[in-house]
């Protein structure tokens, strides 16, 4: 039996499931009515004015389909018919019955409501409109009923006023298709057009269309750090611009084209020296996805793959584009690491091209003697990840940025010696960046932490002093968290050192991880409580029976949304300990897609290929062999995770949830506004925008501008 408000749900979702059904009845209906329609006149055509006088012409519900249908193939469908169907009986003498020049009228009609709707569907209907206008016969161009220098005017007066909305992959189709109207009407009316609208064929719309619709690199506002670039982006909106450039203003105004483009044409800085470089191929640089890829200098994948799992970090790229350098004074540029993340960030979100290279970046880190790290010498990239880190603090340090970092990555360890005769223990705090984990012989994640937290106990003559006991005693060493960070960085030991042979080797071993990870047993609190309600159970103890101490642990209360992690990225190292590549795999937070970034290759990934490509383990191979029979061969997989990132699903403010730790459970629930993540807006400096804006212009001239 469903519920009251599950019966409610299901009845709301047949209605909308009968309401689609009937519209796509009601659409296949009309559009095989246009095909009974047009066999009928065929044998008749003397009833076209019966058509014409029907609900489905008179109220315009055939222009409704073509632009407000949610079907792009059913707006196909019932272009493609009509157009059929003018085809066929274009030749019609009678100019009442003729259904070129009917329709021609009634999408004329149509077009004042069509400019002014923004459904972002209106490009069957342009495209019809222009079709059926090219099948006018010469003889009848008189007999048309609308004015066309007013049509003209129209979608004069909507090119020019027309806000900026395409992108190199998405199409304004109201733009597009007044353009190509425009260009249509010209061929067939120039003189009346000309007479009319004189401004169409005006120096200021040559100039309009050259360097507002074709050529422009100008931002709507020095605020604005969105890259607009020109009017008309996509390839077949400037294909259509350049044919009206050329059919508006022709030869008689090629010296004031060859005036504008000559700066363009003389600027050498857009090109390199590189022969190849000089090849434009747009379908070469088109984005395969929205991203950028960065490009090796050499053995530099190590930073590649973790920059890319950083940036693809909402609340870290935020933070480094909005971050105050407090070191910007004092520090050379070169030297700058926050400031060239910030360049290097900007970049990757903004930058058209496949890839960007992150030299400038590189270099401006030194490792910890103060040294250049050569571009030919593979890294760790755990180690370049504290040395990073690292870096980014000395420039916020003191600031309130510093502790914004901290909420982000900045976890804590407890080294805790747990005395196991008296009731005594002490813990020292230890910060961390990421949480290292051995992997040899463990099957899966859970069974490396579980060895994190084991730990050790010192007894007999290694026994500690317990100096509120005064003597020693067996005791448990042992490293647990006690404080979680918002991004949960695991390190997974596959790179170990043999003291026989003195050689470093690399562990391929199989070692799986998950999609959502619980960190809860873990924790210092929940072993404290785990020890605590053993004890009690075992000597027979009350709450009241415990010390203060005791009582502090008992009462400790965390959200569940403190512990709970999903899986973000994995940077993989493909190879042997002498030598390999790393790259990452990606999902991106807003879409949940996963994406492959390998130095410069960006490409969608399947999640499904996660244990496949990451686990490591055994590679089997099947031979055959010619006289029959089989034999069977392992080998390890040298591509494995080396770095797990996990984030929680929604971040918070740690350290406010660990002042209310004490909390009761169900009051903390209700707390939860009190300790939310302050996420921060991305906006990029005004300096480095500058700078962007010029590096893109010549992307634009060089990718963009000339490519029709």
């Amino acid at each position: 039996m469903f519920t009251a408000e599950e019966s409610k749900m299901l009845s709301e979702d047949k209605v909308k499931n009968i309401k689609y059904e009937y519209e796509e009845l009601e659409t296949d209906f009309n559009f095989y009515m246009i095909n009974l329609l047009k066999s009928c006149l065929q044998l008749n055509p003397e009833q076209f004015e019966v058509f014409y006088s029907s609900d489905f012409i008179k109220k315009a519900k055939v222009v409704n389909l073509l632009v407000l249908h949610p079907n792009k193939y059913t707006m196909k469908r019932v272009s493609t018919s009509l157009l059929d169907l003018c085809k066929t009986f274009r030749a019609i003498p009678d100019s009442k019955q003729n259904p070129v020049l009917f329709f021609a009228k009634l999408l004329t009609d149509q077009l004042g409501n069509i400019l002014t709707h923004e459904t972002l569907k209106q490009s069957e209907y342009f495209n019809l409109f222009d079709a059926i206008l090219r099948l006018i016969n010469h003889a009848d161009l008189d007999k048309i009923s609308f004015n066309s220098a007013s049509v003209a005017e129209m979608l004069f007066n909507t090119i020019t006023s027309r806000h900026i909305i395409e992108q190199d992959d998405v199409q304004d189709p109201i733009l597009s298709g007044c353009i190509l109207m425009l260009s249509t009407l010209d061929e067939l009316f120039h003189d009346s057009i000309k007479d009319g609208c004189p401004g169409i064929y005006s120096k200021d719309f040559l100039n309009f269309v050259l360097s507002k619709g074709l050529f422009s690199r100008v931002r709507p506002s020095e605020d604005d750090d969105t890259i607009s670039y020109p009017l008309c982006k996509h390839f077949q909106t400037r294909g259509y611009a350049f044919r009206l450039l050329q059919q508006l203003f022709g030869y008689d105004n090629m010296t004031d084209i060859a005036k504008f483009l000559e700066p363009y044409i003389k600027t050498g800085s857009w090109r390199s020296n590189k022969r190849e470089k000089w090849n434009i191929v747009s379908s070469q640089l088109s984005h395969r996805t929205s991203y950028v890829g960065l490009v090796n200098l050499g053995c530099t994948c190590y930073m590649n793959s973790l920059m890319q799992q950083l940036y693809m970090c909402p609340q870290f790229r935020n933070f480094i584009c909005t971050a105050q350098d407090l070191k910007k004074s004092v520090m050379k540029l070169e030297d700058n690491v926050l400031y060239h993340s910030k360049y290097l960030f900007a970049n990757l979100m903004k930058n058209k091209s496949l890839d960007f290279n992150p030299v400038v970046f590189f270099n401006s880190i030194k490792d910890y003697s103060g040294e250049p790290m050569p571009t030919n010498e593979q890294r760790d990239v755990d180690e370049f990840l504290n040395i990073y880190m690292d870096k980014i603090e000395q420039n916020i340090k003191g600031g309130e940025d510093e502790k914004h970092l901290s909420t982000i990555f900045g976890g804590a360890f407890a080294q805790e010696l747990i005395c196991k005769d008296c009731p005594h223990r002490s813990s020292r705090e230890e910060q961390y960046l990421s949480v290292s984990l051995e992997i040899k012989n463990k099957a899966n994640i859970h069974e490396a932490l579980d060895l994190f937290i084991q730990g050790e106990m010192l007894e007999g003559d290694n026994a500690y002093m317990c100096e509120r006991c005064d003597k020693k005693i067996d005791t448990l060493k042992r490293c647990c968290i006690k404080k979680l960070p918002n991004t949960l960085i695991l390190s997974l030991k596959r790179f170990e050192f043999d003291l026989e042979t003195l050689s470093r080797y690399k562990l391929n071993t199989y070692c799986e991880f998950y999609d959502d990870l619980d960190m809860r047993d873990y924790c210092q609190e929940t072993l404290a409580k785990k020890e605590l309600l053993k004890t009690m159970t075992e000597q027979n103890l009350t709450y009241e029976m415990l010390s203060e101490d005791q009582k502090a642990i008992h009462n400790i209360n965390l959200p569940d949304n403190y512990y709970k992690y999903k899986l973000k990225g994995t940077v993989v190292h493909y190879g042997t300990a002498d030598g390999g590549h790393y790259y990452s795999y990606i999902k991106d937070r807003d879409s949940d897609k996963w994406f492959e970034f390998n130095d410069t290759s960006v490409r969608e990934f399947d999640p499904a290929e996660l244990p496949e490509e990451t686990f490591g383990g055994k590679l089997k191979y099947e031979h055959k062999f010619m006289q029959g029979g089989k034999q069977y061969t392992q080998t390890e997989k040298l591509n494995n995770a080396y770095i797990l990132i996990y984030e929680r699903e929604e971040f918070i403010n740690t350290e406010k949830v660990l002042e209310l730790r004490e909390t009761e459970k169900s009051q903390l629930e209700k707390m939860s506004d009190s300790y939310k993540f302050e996420s921060r807006p991305c906006k990029i400096e005004p300096e480095i925008l500058k700078d962007l804006m010029l590096s893109f212009d010549k992307h634009w001239i060089a990718n963009k501008m000339f490519d029709d």
